[in-house]
């Protein structure tokens, strides 16, 4: 048998004869280096705080906001929604502090998982600087989706696991469960993690986990703060996994080439040697051996479905603070690794942030990286006084009045849009303008505003026209509209 002890000179793997059990020899965890997780929290939660107004709400936020408060939706769980419809009023500062306070969590959980792995205050350093640098934390911390909650939901049932495991506290698995239980209200998709982490028990051991009383306590716990949720599937034909096919039908071919590269990219292709070396660290460590199955499986189901890339994020930071831990002495040894991750760092505050002016975004790859800053930059209504800013693929008309706009979802950014011609009254006729989407082409309607609006009410429809009344109408004309969308 074998554990690792927290030494101060770092983590130190000691083998155990046969006459110990995991029971009768237990080595505390590190002391918490409080003051550079905190550190890194804190400077999360300073630079998302400044940075919350910039480029203004994304159109999934405007989507949730607009949402009337009920038990679910069609292609989401209450919790998010409730809290746009709630927050949503004062402007998308108060709306994202909800996506901050899950970023920086996030960053403090992932350092106590490097502690509970063994890191000594060095490794906790590392971890908590190097993930609240990467692209996940700042991306999905600086805008209000379900992935916000995700990036804290994941890591924190998986740490407490961990410590389960680790610490000989079965009780933890009943928190375990509350956590995965409640997180069913953010998304259904925490049921892969738990049925990954079964698998992992099932098939790599150790199986006495899944006769223990504590983790099936912790299971029927999660199963019945799942209830509401599931009730609402049930009573209304499972409707998440109609959109899901609806979504894997319009996104398979672009998600199943590019949930590779977001492997690559959502961390920093600097930290991919890290998180590797993470996967490699759990799977030596037979009681922890179920997460490397847990993450095959997500990464398995995510092709599989292939309704959207970004599934797998939520299982790194717990990769990536084993990987630190076994590469602790490696990453304190010169600057190399210091220059790899402040760069790793310097790029994903430029890439996932609003600090560059709409202007300058215009002539960078920015929008085409990073659709939340696109879509947020798309979902504003500006007026000028020499006209509108409108949002299309590679281009930006200023043209119609907003009053005008027929474009429901416009496409990503920025360049001088085609002249139109001038009318008899000496006015700027625009021409319609198409813009592609995946597979869905949209036509940015030119006409004045009451004749789209009698349009609707003759029931004809249209790009600005009513949405389907009918659920199975209802989940394709989302899909259609959302694809191909990395953040939901």
């Amino acid at each position: 048998m074998s554990l690792v002890a927290g030494l101060p000179n770092g983590p130190t793997r000691v083998t155990l004869g046969p006459a110990f059990s995991r029971e009768s020899l237990l080595v505390a965890a590190p002391p918490v280096a409080r003051r550079s997780v905190a550190a890194a929290a804190l400077t999360v939660l300073v630079v998302l705080t400044l940075t919350s107004n910039g480029y203004g709400f994304d159109r999934d936020e405007l989507y949730f906001a607009m949402l009337h408060p009920a038990w679910g939706y069609v292609d989401q769980p209450p919790l998010v929604p409730l809290l746009a419809h709630a927050l949503g009023g004062a402007g998308p500062w108060l709306l994202r502090i909800p996506a901050t306070l899950c970023a920086a969590g996030s960053v403090v959980v992932t350092a106590l998982t490097a502690r509970e792995l063994g890191g000594d205050a060095r490794a906790q350093a590392w971890t908590a600087w190097g993930y609240a640098g990467t692209s996940a934390v700042l991306t999905f911390g600086h805008v209000l989706l379900t992935s916000s909650a995700d990036l804290l939901l994941w890591p924190l049932v998986s740490l407490l696991v961990i410590r389960a495991e680790l610490r000989h506290r079965p009780a933890l698995w009943l928190v375990a469960g509350a956590v995965a239980g409640a997180a069913t209200y953010n998304k259904l998709l925490i049921g892969w993690l738990l049925a990954g982490l079964a698998l992992g028990y099932l098939l790599v051991g150790p199986r006495d986990r899944l006769r223990s009383p504590w983790v099936i306590g912790g299971a029927a716990l999660a199963l019945l703060l799942a209830v509401p949720n599931l009730a609402y599937q049930i009573a209304n034909g499972w409707p998440q996994l109609e959109m899901g096919q609806a979504l894997a039908d319009n996104n398979a071919d672009f998600t199943r080439w590019f949930m590779w590269v977001f492997l690559v990219v959502i961390l920093g292709p600097p930290l991919v040697v890290v998180w590797l070396a993470g996967l490699r660290e759990l799977w030596q460590r037979p009681e922890l051996r179920c997460f490397v199955v847990a993450f095959g499986l997500v990464v398995g189901l995510t092709f599989g479905a292939a309704a959207q890339p970004h599934y797998p994020a939520f299982l790194m930071p717990t990769l990536f603070a084993a990987g630190v831990v076994a590469m602790v002495d490696r990453l304190d040894r010169g600057w190399l690794w210091r220059g790899l991750f402040a760069a790793n760092a310097a790029v994903s505050l430029v890439v996932s942030l609003p600090l560059l002016p709409v202007g300058v975004l215009a002539r960078t790859p920015i929008p085409d990286m990073n659709i939340v800053a696109a879509d947020s930059v798309a979902a504003r209504v500006r007026r000028r006084s020499r006209g509108d800013l409108q949002l299309r693929r590679g281009r930006c008309d200023r043209a119609l009045p907003a009053r005008r706009r027929g474009l429901q979802r416009p496409e990503l950014a920025l360049r001088p849009g085609p002249p139109g011609r001038r009318r008899h009254d000496g006015r700027v006729r625009r021409r319609p303008v198409r813009v592609r989407r995946g597979s869905l082409r949209l036509l940015r309607d030119p006409r004045p505003a009451r004749q789209r609006d009698r349009r609707r009410q003759r029931g004809a429809g249209g790009a600005g026209g009513d949405l389907p009344r009918s659920a199975g109408a209802v989940v394709a004309h989302l899909a259609a509209a959302a694809a191909p969308r990395l953040t939901t």
